[in-house]
């Protein structure tokens, strides 16, 4: 399967320090950190296969507790960070719609607590998402 186009959002801020940000008057990054994939033709083998997903409505809300899928190709542990080995094969897993003050009163970080606000959604489970899954998928039903 091959994109034929990727639309990223056009308020997304990479991951940038504090300082950058200060420079370039953004908020830190990430931010917006998401992009939809327009695909180019499906060969006719695979057009049964595929399911789309749905985006749901502007003003929804994810319940708390609500079992969701995250997938990435991120860092699957410190040591792969470190040596820079990243996964072939995209990884998914299961993870819970946790409450965003939760997640704040969990967190040391001023800088990284100041990133759990309205636009961020807090998720909890065995396996979390690593450096390189940012802006990936979460796909919860309902």
């Amino acid at each position: 399967i091959k994109a034929k186009n990727v639309h990223i959002h056009p308020k997304y801020v990479g991951a940038i320090s504090e300082y950058e940000a200060k420079i370039k008057n953004v908020t830190p990054g990430p931010c917006y950190d998401f992009a939809l994939i327009e695909l180019q033709p499906l060969p006719t083998d695979l057009e049964d296969l595929l399911v789309p997903i749905c985006l749901p409505k502007e003003d929804y809300q994810v319940k708390t507790g609500t079992t969701c899928k995250i997938m990435g190709n991120g860092f699957m542990n410190s040591a792969d960070e470190e040596n820079f080995i990243m996964p072939s094969v995209l990884q998914m897993a299961d993870v819970k719609i946790s409450n965003n003050q939760a997640c704040r009163d969990e967190v040391e970080s001023l800088s990284i607590k100041s990133k759990i606000n309205s636009d961020v959604i807090c998720i909890r489970g065995p396996v979390h998402p690593c450096v390189g899954d940012s802006g990936g998928p979460l796909i919860c039903q309902g």
